[in-house]
Formats: structure tokens, C-alpha cells, sequence
């Protein structure tokens, strides 16, 4: 008996957070008809399953863990479906100068050289103001004393 978009939904919603886009998207790789689509979109929303910002917020709080730079972060959240509203406020408290200057001090703590602390960071999307922010006042550096 095959299951119901609703169900197929709900399983792929208790591995993590996803937006009404991709679980839209999912449902219609599965070969779901537009129709039940739609349905089993609207009972999750009802059900407090399917919310668009707190999809946004678990990524931000996971690129905290694992930072990249804000507009980085902005293109995931939008690539994943979401309205430039939607990334604004989750992106409202995200520190991009203070996530870059703990991961400067981490890379610095493992030996890295300044330049490769800040090519590091350059290449996980952090602006360059927030990179020299985070090298220039020697907070990337390691106390050896």
C-alpha cells in the first residue's frame, strides 16, 4: 500500500528541519500529484511541522557551529527556498566579525600562519572587513608563553 505525502512528509521531517520548498520538491521527485502535494504542505504548516523561519534559524545556529560568512549563509537559506524576509530575521543576531575571529583563533591555535588564518576564512565566505577584524588585532595569534 503506498504511503501518503503526508506521511512520506512527516518521515523526512524527523531527520531535520526543512522548508516548505524542499519538502514541496521532495514530494514531487517522489511522484506525488500536485493536489496531495499541496494538502500534506498545508496539514504540516496547521501541525507546526513545516515552518519556513525556524528551518532558517537551525541552519544559522548550525553555521554558528560550523561558521561561514553572512552573505554565505544568506545564499544557503535562499538557495533552500526561502523569501529574503525569512533569511533577514534569522539572520538578525548572526555575528559574523565574532564567528570569524573564533575560528581565527582556533586555526591560529593550530599552528596556522596569519595568511593562511585569513585565507581560511576568505574561503568560507567571510568579508574581508570581518577578516582583517578578526587577524589585524593579533587575537588570531597563540600565546606561546
Amino acid at each position: 500500500m503506498p504511503q501518503s505525502a503526508l506521511s512520506t512528509a512527516l518521515r523526512r521531517l524527523g531527520q531535520r528541519p526543512y522548508t516548505r520548498r524542499e519538502i514541496s520538491d521532495y514530494l514531487t521527485r517522489r511522484n506525488y500529484a500536485a493536489e496531495e502535494v499541496s494538502a500534506a504542505l498545508t496539514r504540516l504548516i496547521e501541525l507546526g511541522y513545516l515552518d519556513d523561519l525556524e528551518a532558517a534559524r537551525a541552519t544559522v545556529r548550525y553555521r554558528e557551529l560550523h561558521p561561514r560568512g553572512r552573505l554565505l549563509v544568506a545564499r544557503e537559506l535562499r538557495h533552500r527556498g526561502l523569501d529574503a524576509t525569512t533569511v533577514e530575521l534569522a539572520l538578525l543576531d548572526y555575528d559574523e566579525r565574532s564567528l570569524a575571529r573564533e575560528l581565527a583563533k582556533r586555526l591560529a591555535a593550530q599552528g596556522k600562519s596569519q595568511e593562511a588564518v585569513q585565507r581560511a576564512l576568505i574561503n568560507r565566505g567571510f568579508r574581508s572587513a570581518s577578516v582583517l577584524a578578526a587577524t589585524e588585532d593579533g587575537s588570531a595569534e597563540v600565546d606561546l608563553s
